[in-house]
């Protein structure tokens, strides 16, 4: 059976799922602790996607 090309495998078996040609996938969350206060991370500038966010 071929492989499935939306899928990579990385260690251990884990598959992660690519983007297709053209597409660009993006994630974001707010942590938020008990007392309500919010967790911030900037990214560094030479990252590909959203440099210096």
């Amino acid at each position: 059976m071929a492989e499935d090309p939306s899928y990579v495998k990385v260690d251990r078996g884990v598959e992660i799922p690519v983007p297709a040609g053209g597409e660009v996938w993006a994630a974001g969350a707010v942590i938020l602790n008990r007392d309500g206060h919010a967790f911030a991370q900037k990214r560094r500038p030479d990252r590909r996607l959203f440099p210096d966010c």
